[in-house]
């Protein structure tokens, strides 16, 4: 089967809910094409929708450095970096968001705001709803 069948069928699982289907055919996906960036992206957001902040972390940057100019996934990677309290590193993802898209909404600035919880962010996702733009 394809990356490209996989995937397909991914994102059908995800939007169905099945979310341990949609993560095996995510990384079936990336075991046959390592730098599929979007299946990098929808695989952090199940696994942050289960609750691995640090793993959705490490998926997006891996994800940052084979496509260093997304915004969407720098922004998402700060917003996952806020709630882990990880200030300093949520800043600098959103301020390199901001420079690559100037026009992101609003909710991506690093201006001070209450901190998110872990909570609060997995259940603002999926990233798909989220900062397309």
């Amino acid at each position: 089967m394809t990356a490209a069948s996989l995937f397909d069928m991914a994102t059908e699982a995800h939007r169905a809910g099945q979310l341990a289907r949609a993560e095996h055919l995510y990384r079936s996906v990336l075991e046959q094409a390592p730098k599929h960036t979007d299946a990098m992206l929808l695989l952090s957001d199940v696994v942050l929708q289960s609750g691995r902040l640090e793993e959705a972390a490490a998926l997006l940057e891996h994800a940052t450095r084979v496509a260093p100019g997304n915004a969407i996934y720098l922004a998402n990677l700060g917003d996952i970096y806020r709630c882990l309290g990880q200030s300093s590193q949520a800043v600098a993802k959103l301020l390199l968001a901001i420079a690559r898209k100037p026009t992101l909404p609003k909710r991506c600035s690093v201006s001070p705001s209450p901190s998110r919880s872990k909570e609060t962010l997995t259940r603002r996702w999926p990233a798909t709803n989220r900062l397309w733009c």
